[in-house]
């Protein structure tokens, strides 16, 4: 599974390179201002949200659709990460989502362990391998939005969530994912 994964992130950053962008202002590349970020440029999202992976029947308790949330953020900082630097013209792009990750390493590693056991509920093996499928499945689905809308189309949806998640506090972190199962409540199946 993991071989999965990394052939999908090569596949984004060969894109992401021989992927021709219009001509961009300096005003369309640069991060907003700080004064800009907050939670409603965070949560605005260029697709309606349907969850990716889960067992047909699956219920999910309050915990699993917070880890869920905090999975799904991750997985697009990655894909935005990998895809946008040419876009946003900022070359160090991965290198904020590698430090977002190390900044929320506690509370990544919580939501994977969530996860696994929400999936080990409803499938046999071992609940890292299904994590990794899992997660592969989710970043495969924001791989093909890519492609579906273009990178430059993509990266210009993803910009103000990705600057202002770039920059969240562990207090920011959490009230962000709080508000995302709020917003996507009505699309799970809770326990």
């Amino acid at each position: 599974m993991r071989s999965l994964f990394i052939l999908l992130t090569a596949a984004v950053l060969v894109a992401c390179q021989t992927d021709k962008t219009p001509r961009q202002s300096a005003a369309d590349s640069a991060p907003p201002p700080q004064a800009e970020r907050n939670y409603q440029t965070a949560v605005a999202e260029p697709v309606v949200f349907a969850p990716v992976g889960h067992p047909d029947g699956a219920c999910m308790t309050e915990e699993e659709m917070a880890a869920e949330q905090a999975i799904r953020l991750h997985t697009t900082m990655m894909v935005t990460g990998l895809t946008c630097h040419n876009f946003y013209r900022e070359p160090t792009l991965f290198d904020r989502y590698q430090q977002f990750t190390i900044d929320h390493q506690g509370r990544l590693g919580a939501a994977q362990d969530t996860i696994g056991r929400f999936l080990a509920r409803y499938r046999a093996g071992n609940r890292n391998r299904l994590y990794d499928t899992y997660q592969t499945e989710m970043a495969n689905a924001e791989s093909r939005l890519v492609a579906a809308a273009t990178a430059p189309t993509y990266c210009r949806l993803r910009r103000d969530q990705y600057y202002t998640a770039a920059d969240f506090t562990e207090a920011d972190f959490d009230a962000f994912v709080d508000l995302m199962v709020d917003h996507h409540r009505e699309t799970y199946e809770a326990c």
